[in-house]
């Protein structure tokens, strides 16, 4: 195969393509024991879009369910062409056998929608900033506003590794 590479040695012995020359397949997603439902709300805004993209090529994340109140009944491909998603927007997500709901939603949406969420047992990652901050009172001085649903402030965890605890001993519920 012309303009072909092959792995560096000790790595998959696949040839590369020349776009793909600093891609190492062994490495390029998380290891996931099963297959994981995941629901996107506001699939359809950058962080949504951009989550869609990683998660549709992930190979254990199943994409159940994309809300978008702009495109609901809408087939997936009018925001994702080039990606081979089958489905219709949905302008709410319904969590029946999801694993996780992925909130892309503005800051002040997503957690007035994170608790019926959690109450109906999936895992909720939320990419804005709603349950950024641990302490109430900062809320005010980053955010000029208090924290939109302080009760979820204490179970909610900052998702980036070089802040995380890694020695907790309880999974998250």
């Amino acid at each position: 195969m012309a303009g072909a590479r092959k792995a560096p040695s000790g790595l998959a012995e696949a040839p590369l393509q020349s776009a793909d020359v600093y891609a190492v397949p062994l490495y390029t997603h998380a290891l996931v024991g099963k297959t994981v439902k995941a629901a996107v709300a506001g699939a359809n805004g950058y962080a949504g879009m951009t989550l869609v993209h990683l998660l549709a090529r992930h190979p254990a994340v199943e994409l159940a369910q994309l809300t978008s109140r702009s495109f609901a009944g809408q087939p997936y491909s009018a925001v994702f062409p080039l990606l081979d998603l089958k489905g219709n927007f949905v302008s709410e997500p319904e969590l029946d056998g999801i694993d996780v709901a992925f909130s892309c939603l503005p800051h002040n949406v997503g957690a007035g929608k994170a608790q019926a969420w959690l109450a109906g047992g999936a895992r909720v990652i939320d990419m804005s900033a709603d349950c950024r901050l641990q302490d109430a009172a900062q809320y005010p001085l980053w955010y000029k506003q208090e924290p939109p649903a302080p009760a979820l402030l204490k179970k909610a965890e900052l998702g980036l590794p070089a802040l995380a605890d890694h020695a907790r001993q309880t999974p998250a519920p």
